[in-house]
């Protein structure tokens, strides 16, 4: 079974949250050179047989979501981001 992740980022939302959550991806983020919505689609496709299809309404959209691809969070950064999402 493949489960697929509907809107995996808030809508935008999670791209915006100044709460420790969101300041816990930006740092996430930085450590590994890429954007808050790289690393979230990262987290969300780093377990087997879980995929997303994020909206992509410009062309940049499009090569930003690609960046969350090829690459892996530790697996000490992944339960970082899964404990303060819980």
């Amino acid at each position: 079974i493949t489960i697929v992740a509907y809107t995996p980022l808030g809508k935008g939302r999670l791209l915006t949250d100044r709460s420790e959550k969101g300041r816990k991806l930006e740092e996430t983020a930085a450590k590994y050179g890429k954007t808050p919505a790289q690393v979230a689609l990262n987290w969300v496709i780093w377990k087997p047989n879980i995929i997303t299809i994020p909206k992509a309404l410009k062309k940049e959209h499009i090569e930003e979501n690609a960046g969350a691809a090829g690459w892996r969070l530790s697996e000490e950064d992944y339960e970082a981001l899964c404990r303060i999402w819980r």
